[in-house]
């Protein structure tokens, strides 16, 4: 899967969940979750990438930082309960 698709798909991922957490629908969330885990396990992008970047980026300018902070703590909390390459 090219870099680039990657990245649109985690972006998406991350604007959806910040959106469901906003609105409070934990179902949602996690299924959200869920595509990044499994996105990032299959093709990790490398830590200081333009493409990690450019992510952060669209989610800075879509979530609060209260919101970036959940998600990243949920993506890191269920990355450990259910590990698989062992990459986030």
């Amino acid at each position: 899967m090219a870099v680039a698709v990657v990245s649109a798909r985690l972006r998406s991922a991350l604007i959806d969940a910040a959106a469901a957490y906003r609105q409070g629908n934990e179902l949602e969330v996690l299924n959200e979750l869920v595509r990044i885990v499994g996105v990032l396990d299959k093709f990790p992008l490398p830590p200081r990438s333009p493409q990690a970047d450019m992510i952060a980026t669209a989610v800075q300018q879509r979530a609060t930082l209260p919101e970036r902070q959940v998600l990243q703590s949920l993506v890191l909390r269920w990355h450990s309960l259910f590990p698989t390459s062992g990459t986030v």
